[in-house]
Protein backbone atom coordinates (compact mmCIF):
# COMPACT_ATOMS: atom_id res chain seq x y z
CA UNK A 1 0.00 0.00 0.00
CA UNK A 2 3.30 2.46 0.85
CA UNK A 3 3.72 3.26 -3.35
CA UNK A 4 -0.27 3.93 -3.45
CA UNK A 5 0.28 6.23 -0.90
CA UNK A 6 3.25 7.76 -0.70
CA UNK A 7 2.36 10.57 -3.54
CA UNK A 8 -0.51 11.60 -0.97
CA UNK A 9 1.87 12.26 1.95
CA UNK A 10 4.33 14.50 -0.83
CA UNK A 11 1.60 16.40 -1.73
CA UNK A 12 0.49 17.19 1.23
CA UNK A 13 4.11 17.94 2.52
CA UNK A 14 4.44 20.50 -0.91
CA UNK A 15 1.59 22.43 0.79
CA UNK A 16 2.97 22.31 4.33
CA UNK A 17 4.88 25.12 6.09
CA UNK A 18 8.72 24.26 7.02
CA UNK A 19 7.61 23.54 10.03
CA UNK A 20 5.05 21.25 9.66
CA UNK A 21 6.63 19.06 7.60
CA UNK A 22 9.67 19.03 9.68
CA UNK A 23 7.18 18.08 12.87
CA UNK A 24 5.04 16.53 12.03
CA UNK A 25 5.85 15.11 7.89
CA UNK A 26 8.91 14.05 7.70
CA UNK A 27 8.97 11.98 11.17
CA UNK A 28 6.36 9.93 9.32
CA UNK A 29 8.73 9.63 5.56
CA UNK A 30 12.18 8.67 7.96
CA UNK A 31 10.78 4.19 8.31
CA UNK A 32 9.89 4.37 4.73
CA UNK A 33 13.71 5.63 3.37
CA UNK A 34 14.35 2.15 4.30
CA UNK A 35 12.24 0.08 2.37
CA UNK A 36 14.23 -1.61 -0.85
CA UNK A 37 10.96 -3.49 -1.94
CA UNK A 38 8.35 -2.64 -3.73
CA UNK A 39 11.20 -0.40 -5.40
CA UNK A 40 8.90 2.45 -6.47
CA UNK A 41 8.62 3.89 -2.91
CA UNK A 42 13.22 4.26 -3.41
CA UNK A 43 11.44 5.54 -7.04
CA UNK A 44 9.00 7.98 -5.88
CA UNK A 45 11.29 9.59 -3.51
CA UNK A 46 13.75 10.24 -5.72
CA UNK A 47 11.52 11.48 -8.40
CA UNK A 48 10.68 14.90 -5.50
CA UNK A 49 14.12 15.53 -4.31
CA UNK A 50 13.79 18.59 -4.61
CA UNK A 51 11.05 18.61 -1.96
CA UNK A 52 13.30 16.65 0.46
CA UNK A 53 16.27 19.02 -0.52
CA UNK A 54 14.69 22.41 -0.05
CA UNK A 55 12.26 21.65 3.17
CA UNK A 56 14.51 18.81 4.89
CA UNK A 57 17.61 20.22 7.52
CA UNK A 58 21.17 19.57 6.65
CA UNK A 59 21.45 17.16 9.42
CA UNK A 60 18.52 15.14 8.35
CA UNK A 61 19.71 15.33 5.04
CA UNK A 62 22.78 13.74 6.25
CA UNK A 63 21.24 10.84 8.52
CA UNK A 64 18.27 9.96 6.46
CA UNK A 65 18.09 11.08 3.14
CA UNK A 66 22.25 10.08 1.66
CA UNK A 67 22.14 6.66 3.14
CA UNK A 68 18.44 6.07 0.72
CA UNK A 69 20.70 7.55 -2.13
CA UNK A 70 23.32 4.76 -1.55
CA UNK A 71 21.26 2.60 -1.68
CA UNK A 72 19.55 3.35 -5.00
CA UNK A 73 23.00 3.17 -6.37
CA UNK A 74 23.69 0.08 -5.39
CA UNK A 75 19.75 -1.11 -6.62
CA UNK A 76 20.31 -2.60 -10.14
CA UNK A 77 17.61 -0.76 -11.69
CA UNK A 78 19.28 1.68 -14.37
CA UNK A 79 16.17 4.21 -13.83
CA UNK A 80 16.75 4.99 -10.12
CA UNK A 81 20.53 4.77 -11.15
CA UNK A 82 20.33 7.48 -13.42
CA UNK A 83 18.30 9.63 -11.74
CA UNK A 84 20.35 9.06 -8.54
CA UNK A 85 23.20 10.40 -10.62
CA UNK A 86 21.19 13.45 -11.03
CA UNK A 87 20.44 14.06 -7.92
CA UNK A 88 23.67 14.12 -5.83
CA UNK A 89 25.48 16.74 -7.47
CA UNK A 90 22.21 19.10 -6.50
CA UNK A 91 22.97 18.53 -2.70
CA UNK A 92 26.82 17.50 -2.47
CA UNK A 93 27.35 21.30 -0.68
CA UNK A 94 25.11 19.54 2.16
CA UNK A 95 27.00 16.44 2.60
CA UNK A 96 30.06 15.93 4.79
CA UNK A 97 33.14 15.43 2.91
CA UNK A 98 34.44 12.59 5.12
CA UNK A 99 30.98 10.91 3.47
CA UNK A 100 30.93 12.19 -0.33
CA UNK A 101 34.79 10.36 -0.23
CA UNK A 102 34.22 7.46 1.14
CA UNK A 103 30.35 6.45 0.45
CA UNK A 104 29.35 8.03 -2.98
CA UNK A 105 32.70 8.86 -4.73
CA UNK A 106 33.22 4.96 -5.03
CA UNK A 107 30.29 3.34 -5.31
CA UNK A 108 30.16 5.68 -8.71
CA UNK A 109 33.61 5.20 -9.54
CA UNK A 110 32.40 0.62 -9.21
CA UNK A 111 29.12 1.76 -10.85
CA UNK A 112 30.89 3.61 -14.34
CA UNK A 113 33.39 0.82 -14.39
CA UNK A 114 30.36 -2.28 -14.52
CA UNK A 115 27.73 0.02 -16.07
CA UNK A 116 25.22 -2.41 -17.42
CA UNK A 117 24.56 1.06 -20.68
CA UNK A 118 25.96 3.55 -22.04
CA UNK A 119 23.72 6.64 -20.25
CA UNK A 120 24.72 5.05 -16.81
CA UNK A 121 28.63 5.45 -17.66
CA UNK A 122 28.01 9.03 -19.49
CA UNK A 123 25.95 10.01 -16.49
CA UNK A 124 28.50 8.52 -13.83
CA UNK A 125 31.65 10.82 -15.69
CA UNK A 126 29.26 13.83 -15.87
CA UNK A 127 28.52 13.09 -11.81
CA UNK A 128 31.98 12.68 -11.08
CA UNK A 129 32.85 16.07 -13.35
CA UNK A 130 30.21 17.95 -11.39
CA UNK A 131 31.68 16.80 -7.72
CA UNK A 132 34.88 17.60 -8.61
CA UNK A 133 34.68 21.36 -6.87
CA UNK A 134 34.13 19.43 -3.62
CA UNK A 135 36.45 17.49 -3.63
CA UNK A 136 40.50 18.57 -2.72
CA UNK A 137 43.07 17.78 -5.57
CA UNK A 138 45.16 15.32 -4.43
CA UNK A 139 42.05 13.38 -3.81
CA UNK A 140 40.74 13.86 -7.39
CA UNK A 141 44.56 13.47 -8.45
CA UNK A 142 44.82 9.75 -6.62
CA UNK A 143 41.11 8.57 -6.96
CA UNK A 144 39.26 9.94 -9.63
CA UNK A 145 41.63 10.39 -12.72
CA UNK A 146 43.46 7.17 -12.40
CA UNK A 147 40.07 5.29 -13.46
CA UNK A 148 39.90 7.12 -16.54
CA UNK A 149 42.12 4.86 -18.63
CA UNK A 150 40.51 2.11 -17.53
CA UNK A 151 36.43 2.86 -18.64
CA UNK A 152 36.10 0.43 -21.79
CA UNK A 153 33.87 2.31 -23.92
CA UNK A 154 35.13 4.71 -26.76
CA UNK A 155 32.14 6.15 -27.81
CA UNK A 156 32.04 10.08 -28.65
CA UNK A 157 29.99 10.29 -25.57
CA UNK A 158 31.89 8.90 -23.11
CA UNK A 159 35.48 10.45 -24.95
CA UNK A 160 33.60 13.91 -24.17
CA UNK A 161 32.93 13.46 -20.75
CA UNK A 162 36.08 11.87 -20.09
CA UNK A 163 38.02 14.99 -21.55
CA UNK A 164 35.40 17.21 -19.49
CA UNK A 165 36.57 15.89 -16.25
CA UNK A 166 40.46 16.68 -17.49
CA UNK A 167 39.26 19.79 -18.33
CA UNK A 168 37.50 21.09 -15.14
CA UNK A 169 40.62 19.21 -13.39
CA UNK A 170 43.15 21.42 -14.98
CA UNK A 171 41.36 24.60 -15.21
CA UNK A 172 40.14 24.87 -11.66
CA UNK A 173 41.82 27.05 -9.30
CA UNK A 174 40.85 24.69 -6.25
CA UNK A 175 42.59 21.50 -7.98
CA UNK A 176 45.08 21.75 -10.53
CA UNK A 177 47.28 18.94 -12.20
CA UNK A 178 51.13 18.28 -11.83
CA UNK A 179 53.75 18.35 -14.64
CA UNK A 180 54.24 15.42 -14.07
CA UNK A 181 50.94 13.66 -14.31
CA UNK A 182 50.59 15.96 -17.51
CA UNK A 183 53.82 15.06 -19.12
CA UNK A 184 53.78 10.94 -18.11
CA UNK A 185 50.00 9.95 -18.16
CA UNK A 186 47.74 12.19 -19.36
CA UNK A 187 48.97 13.55 -22.31
CA UNK A 188 50.11 10.26 -23.49
CA UNK A 189 46.15 9.07 -22.70
CA UNK A 190 44.53 11.79 -24.87
CA UNK A 191 46.23 12.01 -28.39
CA UNK A 192 45.57 8.57 -28.66
CA UNK A 193 41.97 9.40 -27.99
CA UNK A 194 42.10 12.44 -30.08
CA UNK A 195 42.03 10.47 -33.31
CA UNK A 196 39.03 8.29 -32.43
CA UNK A 197 37.24 7.32 -35.65
CA UNK A 198 33.74 7.97 -34.14
CA UNK A 199 34.71 11.95 -32.87
CA UNK A 200 33.45 15.17 -35.26
CA UNK A 201 35.89 17.44 -36.18
CA UNK A 202 34.50 20.02 -33.23
CA UNK A 203 35.17 17.50 -30.90
CA UNK A 204 38.49 16.92 -32.13
CA UNK A 205 38.94 20.56 -31.69
CA UNK A 206 38.13 20.46 -28.28
CA UNK A 207 40.07 17.41 -27.46
CA UNK A 208 43.45 19.20 -29.67
CA UNK A 209 42.71 22.55 -27.39
CA UNK A 210 42.48 20.81 -24.14
CA UNK A 211 46.31 18.99 -24.91
CA UNK A 212 47.36 22.37 -26.10
CA UNK A 213 46.30 24.02 -23.11
CA UNK A 214 48.21 21.24 -20.77
CA UNK A 215 51.03 20.97 -23.28
CA UNK A 216 51.73 24.61 -22.53
CA UNK A 217 51.32 24.31 -18.59
CA UNK A 218 54.08 21.88 -18.57
CA UNK A 219 56.40 24.30 -20.43
CA UNK A 220 55.88 27.19 -18.09
CA UNK A 221 55.96 25.51 -14.98
CA UNK A 222 59.09 23.58 -16.34
CA UNK A 223 60.62 27.16 -17.68
CA UNK A 224 60.05 28.22 -14.26
CA UNK A 225 61.90 25.08 -12.16
CA UNK A 226 64.96 25.14 -14.79
CA UNK A 227 65.14 29.56 -14.23
CA UNK A 228 65.44 28.71 -10.87
CA UNK A 229 67.61 26.25 -10.60
CA UNK A 230 69.94 28.40 -12.66
CA UNK A 231 69.68 31.54 -11.10
CA UNK A 232 70.52 29.32 -7.81
CA UNK A 233 74.11 28.29 -9.74
CA UNK A 234 74.77 31.42 -11.18
CA UNK A 235 74.72 32.44 -7.47
CA UNK A 236 76.76 29.79 -6.22
CA UNK A 237 78.98 30.42 -9.25
CA UNK A 238 79.74 33.58 -8.12
CA UNK A 239 79.91 33.19 -4.57
CA UNK A 240 82.83 30.73 -5.31
CA UNK A 241 84.50 33.20 -7.87
CA UNK A 242 84.39 35.61 -5.24
CA UNK A 243 85.96 33.54 -2.74
CA UNK A 244 88.70 32.33 -4.78
CA UNK A 245 89.51 36.16 -5.73
CA UNK A 246 89.55 36.99 -1.85
CA UNK A 247 91.65 34.21 -1.27
CA UNK A 248 94.14 35.22 -3.70
CA UNK A 249 94.24 38.54 -2.87
CA UNK A 250 94.72 38.00 0.44
CA UNK A 251 97.52 35.53 -0.18
CA UNK A 252 99.33 37.64 -2.56
CA UNK A 253 99.65 40.48 0.40
CA UNK A 254 100.34 38.31 3.83
CA UNK A 255 103.82 37.27 2.51
CA UNK A 256 105.01 33.89 1.58
CA UNK A 257 102.81 31.78 4.37
CA UNK A 258 99.13 32.53 4.83
CA UNK A 259 97.58 30.42 7.17
CA UNK A 260 93.89 29.06 6.90
CA UNK A 261 92.62 27.22 9.88
CA UNK A 262 89.14 25.53 9.72
CA UNK A 263 87.72 26.85 12.83
CA UNK A 264 85.63 24.75 14.84
CA UNK A 265 84.42 24.76 18.24
CA UNK A 266 87.83 22.86 19.76
CA UNK A 267 90.27 25.26 17.97
CA UNK A 268 88.56 27.96 19.22
CA UNK A 269 88.78 26.19 22.49
CA UNK A 270 92.50 25.84 22.03
CA UNK A 271 93.44 29.28 20.75
CA UNK A 272 91.64 30.73 24.19
CA UNK A 273 93.49 28.13 26.23
CA UNK A 274 96.98 29.63 24.34
CA UNK A 275 97.54 26.35 21.89
CA UNK A 276 97.32 26.35 18.25
CA UNK A 277 95.37 23.54 16.39
CA UNK A 278 96.66 21.08 14.65
CA UNK A 279 94.52 20.78 11.46
CA UNK A 280 95.22 24.58 11.00
CA UNK A 281 96.10 25.05 6.65
CA UNK A 282 98.61 27.06 5.35
CA UNK A 283 98.44 28.36 1.65
CA UNK A 284 102.36 29.18 0.00
CA UNK A 285 102.72 32.04 -2.50
CA UNK A 286 102.55 29.17 -5.27
CA UNK A 287 98.86 28.08 -4.44
CA UNK A 288 99.88 24.84 -2.56
CA UNK A 289 98.33 23.77 0.65
CA UNK A 290 100.69 22.51 3.57
CA UNK A 291 99.39 21.51 7.20
CA UNK A 292 101.02 24.12 10.34
CA UNK A 293 103.51 21.49 11.29
CA UNK A 294 104.91 21.29 7.88
CA UNK A 295 104.70 25.14 8.23
CA UNK A 296 106.37 25.13 11.57
CA UNK A 297 108.96 22.82 10.46
CA UNK A 298 109.58 24.88 7.22
CA UNK A 299 109.85 28.61 9.56
CA UNK A 300 112.63 26.11 11.17
CA UNK A 301 114.91 25.74 8.76
CA UNK A 302 114.76 29.54 7.48
CA UNK A 303 114.97 30.77 11.52
CA UNK A 304 118.35 28.08 11.64
CA UNK A 305 119.62 29.00 8.36
CA UNK A 306 119.04 32.88 8.82
CA UNK A 307 121.04 32.57 12.37
CA UNK A 308 123.85 30.44 11.46
CA UNK A 309 126.05 33.72 10.56
CA UNK A 310 125.11 35.02 13.90
CA UNK A 311 125.63 31.97 16.03
CA UNK A 312 128.98 33.34 17.35
CA UNK A 313 127.48 36.39 18.74
CA UNK A 314 124.63 34.79 20.32
CA UNK A 315 126.91 32.51 22.07
CA UNK A 316 129.27 35.00 23.44
CA UNK A 317 125.79 37.08 24.30
CA UNK A 318 124.61 33.67 26.43
CA UNK A 319 128.31 33.37 27.87
CA UNK A 320 128.82 36.80 29.17
CA UNK A 321 125.12 36.72 30.46
CA UNK A 322 125.87 33.48 32.42
CA UNK A 323 129.18 35.24 33.96
CA UNK A 324 127.47 37.92 35.04
CA UNK A 325 125.28 35.93 37.12
CA UNK A 326 127.97 34.09 39.09
CA UNK A 327 130.83 32.03 39.10
CA UNK A 328 131.13 28.81 37.66
CA UNK A 329 128.93 29.44 34.81
CA UNK A 330 130.87 28.64 31.57
CA UNK A 331 130.71 29.91 27.62
CA UNK A 332 128.35 28.53 25.47
CA UNK A 333 130.93 27.33 23.16
CA UNK A 334 132.49 25.04 25.98
CA UNK A 335 132.05 21.55 26.01
CA UNK A 336 131.06 21.06 30.04
CA UNK A 337 129.08 17.96 30.44
CA UNK A 338 128.15 19.70 34.37
CA UNK A 339 127.25 23.32 33.50
CA UNK A 340 125.26 24.18 29.88
CA UNK A 341 123.27 27.17 31.09
CA UNK A 342 124.65 28.92 28.19
CA UNK A 343 123.64 26.30 25.67
CA UNK A 344 120.04 26.49 27.36
CA UNK A 345 120.12 30.30 26.60
CA UNK A 346 121.00 30.20 23.02
CA UNK A 347 118.35 27.28 22.64
CA UNK A 348 115.61 30.00 24.11
CA UNK A 349 116.57 33.03 21.87
CA UNK A 350 116.26 30.29 19.02
CA UNK A 351 112.77 29.33 20.05
CA UNK A 352 111.53 32.83 21.12
CA UNK A 353 112.53 34.10 17.10
CA UNK A 354 111.04 31.10 15.63
CA UNK A 355 107.48 31.42 17.27
CA UNK A 356 107.93 35.46 16.55
CA UNK A 357 108.36 34.36 13.34
CA UNK A 358 105.52 31.92 12.80
CA UNK A 359 103.07 34.15 14.64
CA UNK A 360 104.01 36.58 12.25
CA UNK A 361 103.53 34.64 9.19
CA UNK A 362 100.19 33.04 10.53
CA UNK A 363 98.18 35.45 11.78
Amino acid sequence: MVPFILPNMIEVAEQATNEEYCQKIFPEFIPLFKITEPIQVMLIFLQNMNLLLSKTTQDDIRNHVLPMITRALEAGMPQMQELCLNIIPSFANLVEYASLKNAIIPRIKKLCLAAPTLSIRVNCLVCLGKLLEYLDKWFVLDEVLPILPSIPSREPSVLMSILGIYKVTLMHKKLGITKEMLASKILPFLFPLSIENGLGLSQYQSFMSVIKDMVSRVESEHVTKLEQLNAVQQEQRTLQKFAQESVQTGSASSGELTAHVDSSAMDSFLSGCGFGSGNATVLNKNGTTVTKAQADESVTKKTDSTNNGGEGEDDEAAGDAAQAKGPGIHSAEASCDKCNEGQLTRSVVIAFRKRLYVEHFTA
